[in-house]
């Protein structure tokens, strides 16, 4: 599993684009979304939150597809099968992966969408740490639609349809953690039922994406 995580994470080195574009569409629709409801550049905390949150949701779901994508078209998929590495080891890899490339830039560039939304650093803490404490079920369903869809061409919007059911949960708790937080820290009941979530997420969703690959590759 390491060797696949240090594969991925050359390849990602080498084209760095693909993975800047989320957070790149991030920034653009913070913007948007600023001059939009307010060209002052402020907006009210009860909104700033849930509208960083779809930001992130939808900028991820632009890398889901491209997840396994690649792999099934060069037949790298195939040759790590013949090769006695088990399709579990090849989904969780990715999620590594895919948690170190694409997810933690949100976090890095996180306080330049607090900077333009004019927010206090303690509402920008607490946003980033409801997303870093729900990122293990975002990444577990992304996983498990990327193995789904990974042989069709230009499947975003389905990635939209399989996984917007899933992740309705992790929204609702995640942009209700984040208040939660600045009052009663990781402590708050939002957070506990991430963490089910979280479980739940990773137990069905990487099974769910192993079984997936196996059906795709026979």
């Amino acid at each position: 599993m390491g060797d696949i995580i240090i594969r991925d994470l050359k390849l990602a080195w080498r084209n760095k684009f693909s993975w800047w574009q989320g957070p790149f569409f991030f920034i653009l629709f913070i913007t948007l979304c600023v001059l939009a409801l307010n060209p002052g550049g402020t907006l009210q905390t009860e909104i700033a939150g849930p509208l960083i949150w779809i930001g992130v949701l939808f900028s991820l779901f632009l890398n889901f597809t491209s997840l396994f994508q690649t792999d099934f078209q060069d037949g790298t998929l195939e040759a790590l099968q013949l090769s006695g590495v088990g399709n579990l080891n090849i989904v969780s890899a990715k999620a590594v992966t895919f948690f170190l490339t694409s997810f933690l830039p949100f976090l890095v560039i996180l306080p330049i969408a607090g900077l333009i939304m004019s927010l206090s650093t303690g509402l920008i803490s607490a946003i980033g740490i409801s997303l870093l404490v729900s990122a293990p079920a975002l990444i577990a369903y992304g996983v498990l639609s990327g193995a789904l869809l990974g042989r069709m061409n230009s499947a975003s919007f389905l990635v939209i349809l399989v996984i917007a059911p899933l992740v309705i949960p992790v929204l609702i708790f995640g942009t209700a953690a984040i208040n939660s937080y600045m009052m009663e820290g990781l402590r708050a009941v939002e957070f506990k039922a991430l963490l089910g979530i979280n479980l739940i997420a990773l137990a069905i969703g990487l099974p769910a994406a192993a079984a997936a690959l196996k059906a795709n590759l026979e």
